[in-house]
Order: structure tokens, then sequence, then C-alpha cells
């Protein structure tokens, strides 16, 4: 899987996909290799691995995010996330 995809591939994050299978270790299995597969398709990793690059404190300075105006169209913004 590489080294970006280390981060969800820990005892905490295949814990909590058991526990919300209902403990089935089939329907955990088929869950996990469906979030793989979905983090192939819409690369997911490299997405990660620019905004942990890219980090600030303050969110909408970081470059590889889109601007606040583009999110307005899809996302009701709450007002304190915007900055003034």
């Amino acid at each position: 899987m590489g080294e970006a995809g280390q981060d969800y591939q820990s005892d905490e994050r295949m814990f909590r996909v058991y526990r919300t299978s209902g403990c089935s270790i089939d329907a955990s299995v088929k869950y996990f290799r469906g979030m793989i597969e979905w983090r192939k398709k819409v690369g997911a990793d490299p997405i990660r691995q620019a905004v942990l690059k890219e980090w600030r404190e303050d969110f909408w300075a970081m470059p590889c995010v889109p601007k606040k105006e583009i999110f307005k169209k899809y996302v009701e913004l709450p007002a304190s996330t915007l900055p003034l």
C-alpha cells in the first residue's frame, strides 16, 4: 500500500472498521478493501500528502485548498470558518 497509506492501516482504524461492520470479519475485510480501492480511484493519498506538505494554521491560506468561493457553491460554510 505504500508509505502514504500507513495512517489508515492503524490498529485503531482496523478496530473501528470491525466495530462498524457489526464485528464481522468478512464485512470488515470487504469494507476495508473497498476503502482502499476508493482511495486509489480518487487519489486520496496524493491529495492528503499535498495537504500535509502545505499545512498552515490558516486553512484558507494553504495553496492546495481551493478558494472559499468554490466551497460556497457546494457547501454552506459556518461563518466562523470564513476569514473576514
